[in-house]
């Protein structure tokens, strides 16, 4: 039975940290994408849809490392 439970918990963590890895790429692709649109309806020089696109998904892909980065430095900070 503790072996199950192990098992279970090791899974469950492994689950959640994939969720919370996917959840962090999405919210950045979305976040990014919609505060370049902003720019570009209130700049006439800004990049056109496809190159918006490209950086939001780079953007996404980069915030998780900018979560985990941020997370270090506050650990180091407090000690």
């Amino acid at each position: 039975m503790k072996r199950k439970l192990d098992g279970f918990q090791v899974y469950a963590g492994d689950s959640w940290a994939n969720w919370n890895q996917t959840v962090a790429n999405i919210v950045g692709i979305v976040a990014l994408f919609l505060i370049l649109i902003w720019v570009k309806s209130t700049s006439p020089s800004s990049p056109g849809y496809p190159t918006i696109v490209l950086l939001s998904l780079f953007g996404g892909i980069l915030s998780p490392i900018a979560k985990d980065l941020v997370t270090a430095l506050k650990r180091v900070k407090d000690g």
